[in-house]
C-alpha cells in the first residue's frame, strides 16, 4: 500500500510541473510566432527599403546623364549648324574667286 501512494504522489508531481508550465503562459507559442512574423516583416521592409533607395539612386543618374546628354546633343546640332553655314559661306567665296580667276586667265589669254 505504500507503493501506491508514492506512485500517486511521483504522478501528482509530474501533473504539477505540466500544470505549471501550462500555467507561466499559455499563448507564448502564440507570442513567440507572432514576434518572429514581426521580425520578418521588419526585415523586409527594411531590404525593400534599401533597394527603393538604390532604384532611387540609379534613376536620379540616369535622369542625370539623359539631361548631360539632351544638353550635349543641343550644343552639337549647335555647331553643326554653325559649321554648315560656313561652309555656305565658303563655297559661295570659291564660286566667287574661280568665276575671277576664270575672268584674269582669260584677260592674260588676250594680252
Amino acid at each position: 500500500r505504500h507503493q501506491p501512494l508514492q506512485a500517486k504522489e511521483g504522478l501528482s508531481k509530474d501533473l504539477a510541473l505540466v500544470l505549471k508550465s501550462a500555467r507561466g503562459d499559455p499563448f507564448q507559442k502564440i507570442k513567440q510566432l507572432i514576434g518572429g512574423m514581426i521580425k520578418r516583416l521588419m526585415d523586409q521592409a527594411n531590404e525593400e527599403g534599401e533597394q527603393e533607395g538604390w532604384c532611387q539612386k540609379e534613376m536620379e543618374g540616369t535622369k542625370n546623364k539623359r539631361n548631360d546628354q539632351g544638353e550635349r546633343t543641343a550644343e552639337l546640332s549647335e555647331e553643326i549648324h554653325q559649321l554648315e553655314a560656313r561652309r555656305n559661306e565658303l563655297r559661295k567665296a570659291n564660286r566667287t574667286l574661280t568665276g575671277k580667276l576664270a575672268s584674269l586667265e582669260e584677260q592674260l589669254v588676250n594680252v
